[in-house]
């Protein structure tokens, strides 16, 4: 196959910001994070009783909670979509630390929900975020050196932002990594490296397997090899690392 072709086949979805916006429609994944909002549905009686109940919490002053009753006014769950109200309950839960909250604060301004977009404010949210180990601000920050936005561009210091957090388990970083190698960004081009990013993200990412089995193509077999061989590795390396799950994004995000 081309080797020009098959690059230009596979996904780059870091084009899209893909995790800014991870914490908000999902259940948040760190010991600081609040249940999931995705929900069964409910009768209506039952979703005012779960927004109730939330609610309750969030103003005893409990962050996870005010967490959660922030997501539940983004999106929409158990009430309208209100981001003045979700801005609101996120700093009240950033108010005590939480990473979650420090981090949807750094999404809103980052991508102008109910403030004025603001990159340079979205990083010093991201920066407090990665600062308490929230691995999806660690590779927003990735993001930002990538592209240079509010930043100086830098692949070296992309790379070693999109490496901690990949090491933490987090996908999108570890899908970025594939890209690193594959498209030789600030590294020599290495397809083994590419692969084996790609194959340890798996199913966390939606074009990872797309990638990997694309790449393979213009590979050698001792090369696919090679580079099963040091995603076991790294896997067992990892081993108590747990994978955080896929991302999910709001209709028309992407």
């Amino acid at each position: 196959m081309n080797n020009l072709t098959s690059i230009n086949t596979r996904q780059d979805s870091s084009l899209f910001r893909t995790v800014v916006v991870s914490m908000l429609v999902v259940a948040a994944t760190s010991a600081l994070a609040a249940s999931p909002i995705i929900e069964p549905a409910m009768p209506i009686t039952a979703d005012k009783a779960q927004f109730a109940s939330t609610l309750a919490t969030a103003e005893a002053g409990d962050a996870n909670a005010q967490v959660k009753l922030g997501n539940m006014h983004f999106n929409g769950v158990h009430t309208p979509v209100n981001y003045q109200e979700a801005l609101h309950w996120y700093e009240k839960a950033a108010e005590q630390g939480n990473a979650n909250a420090i981090f949807n604060i750094g999404v809103m301004h980052d991508k102008g929900f109910h403030v004025d977009q603001n990159l340079e404010e979205a990083l010093k949210w991201y920066q407090k975020a990665a600062a308490l180990d929230f691995p999806e601000a660690i590779y927003n920050l990735g993001i930002m050196y990538e592209y240079g936005q509010a930043v100086t561009k830098d692949y070296a210091k992309a790379q070693e932002y999109y490496l901690k957090a990949a090491q933490m388990g987090e996908p999108s970083s570890q899908f970025a990594l594939g890209l690193v190698y594959d498209k030789g960004l600030g590294v020599e081009r290495d397809p083994v490296l590419a692969y084996m990013w790609w194959d340890i993200t798996g199913k966390g990412h939606m074009h990872a397997e797309h990638n990997r089995d694309s790449l393979a193509e213009e590979m050698t077999p001792e090369q696919i090899s090679e580079a099963k061989r040091l995603a076991a590795k790294w896997r067992k390396q990892h081993a108590d690392i747990e994978q955080l799950p896929p991302q999910v994004f709001p209709p028309g995000f992407q």
